[in-house]
């Protein structure tokens, strides 16, 4: 297959890169008390951490990638101008929060490897990991959500996506907004489909009456 054909996997792969991040975090949990963490520190390696912080930010550069493809997919099928520009900055906003809330993530391993070796204290624990979680959950979310949007009416009237799936994103895209009682599931599951879909589909012709080609402009004007 064609790297046009599967580059929508990369939406796939982002999320994947993103969900193995996730799972693999072995950090303390953040209702343990001072004690309780530092001896997690004294006994345990940072490695694993850090190398959860980075699948994160990869999934996140795997993510603009994404946001990019589906620009290019809407342009093939004559979505105007603003729904390719919403694509871009939506999904971009996604893809940037995310390799910003990997990177905060890996702040302790990386300050604890280069800069102090001492363990951080509880409450800078806290805070650091209130604002990972708030940027991976609460305002990934936001940016997840409008591309959604966006996609959905985009799709509607060019054919991008199935009609049930372009429908099923209205809801989908309030849901994800919710994000914070079921972290990532929506979001995961809706671009699941959106990727391989977009994969297995062939692009609809751009011949299509309610489309405007490039030519046909040119020879409008002359």
């Amino acid at each position: 297959m064609s790297w046009q054909r599967t580059a929508p996997l990369s939406g796939a792969l982002g999320l994947l890169f993103v969900i193995a991040g996730l799972a693999s975090d072995r950090a303390p949990d953040s209702d343990w008390g001072d004690a309780q963490t530092q001896a997690w520190f004294a006994t345990h390696s940072l490695t694993g951490w850090l190398i959860s912080s980075l699948l994160i930010a990869l999934g996140g550069t795997v993510l603009l990638v994404f946001a990019a493809v589906l620009a290019a997919r809407q342009e093939q099928l004559g979505a105007s101008l603003v729904a390719r520009h919403l694509t871009l900055l939506a999904g971009g906003a996604w893809a940037l929060l995310t390799i910003v809330g990997g990177a905060g993530f890996g702040t302790i391993p990386l300050a604890h490897v280069f800069m102090n070796p001492e363990p951080p204290s509880t409450a800078t624990y806290h805070v650091l990991g209130g604002l990972f979680y708030g940027l991976l959950v609460a305002f990934c979310a936001l940016a997840a959500s409008l591309l959604t949007v966006t996609l959905s009416v985009s799709a509607l009237r060019t054919g991008l996506l199935p009609r049930w799936l372009a429908v099923a994103g209205l809801p989908a895209a309030v849901l994800m907004l919710a994000n914070a009682v079921l972290p990532m599931l929506v979001i995961t599951l809706y671009y699941l489909t959106v990727s391989i879909t977009l994969t297995l589909r062939r692009l609809a012709s751009t011949s299509r009456s309610d489309l405007v080609l490039p030519d046909q402009v040119v020879s409008a004007r002359a």
